[in-house]
């Protein structure tokens, strides 16, 4: 699904990203982790086809520097600091992803009812709180059906009980054959349901691992005895 090979990023002298070399099959989850700086959020806007670089990168055999919208519409993409319209409302502005994105209103909906945002649709976005802000994102990344994810610390402001239904939700889209790449300089839930983690310093992989991951079943008992703590 995705083939990084020997991408460098320079921001003047300074290196983001250094001969990165990384394959991600289809239906792989995949946690990128590493400090700030480590080059996780530049990979990102690599593989978006937003900033240039050397080397190059195949997603489902396309270049995202040549098509980069064609790129784009096979990707959810949740950055790490929401980029949403705060003067827009919460119903303005799923329906403006789902018209970018040639899906109905009514999916939309639907998935922002998951997130327990539902009563929100008439509020500006600016007027929710910043986890609220995260599963809304979360939401319209999802908006179009997208087959890959690209989640940039998903978790971030969410509490125990929205990082729990979070965690659900990514199971049943690796489930449904999703390749999903979530990146984060902390370790979180989100890792125990990964097939893999790569940790980035200095824009170099310096460690990778397989990771043994549980069932949905099993993640759905773990998450009512969690839940039941909260």
């Amino acid at each position: 699904m995705i083939r990084v090979t020997g991408v460098t990023k320079h921001y003047g002298t300074f290196r983001a990203l250094d001969h990165l070399h990384v394959a991600i099959g289809r239906g792989e989850f995949v946690v990128f982790l590493g400090p700030n700086g480590s080059g996780k959020s530049t990979l990102y806007r690599c593989l978006l086809g937003i900033t240039a670089f050397d080397g190059a990168i195949q997603i489902a055999e396309k270049d995202p520097l040549l098509e980069g919208k064609a790129v784009r519409s096979m990707i959810g993409y949740m950055p790490q600091h929401t980029s949403l319209h705060e003067d827009m409302t919460v119903e303005e502005t799923l329906g403006f992803y789902a018209e970018l994105r040639g899906d109905s209103k009514a999916t939309a909906h639907k998935l922002l009812e998951r997130t327990g945002l539902g009563h929100t649709l008439s509020s500006k976005v600016g007027e929710l709180s910043g986890g609220m802000k995260q599963r809304l994102a979360f939401a319209t990344a999802l908006i179009g059906d997208p087959d890959l994810l690209l989640l940039d610390e998903p978790t971030a402001n969410l509490d125990e009980q929205s990082q729990q239904l979070l965690q659900q939700w990514l199971m049943e889209l690796k489930e449904q054959g999703k390749t999903i790449v979530v990146s984060t300089h902390f370790q979180t839930g989100v890792l125990s349901l990964a097939d893999r983690s790569i940790t980035l310093e200095n824009g170099r992989i310096s460690y990778m691992t397989q990771l043994d991951h549980p069932s949905s079943r099993d993640f759905q008992s773990m998450s009512r005895l969690s839940l039941a703590g909260v």
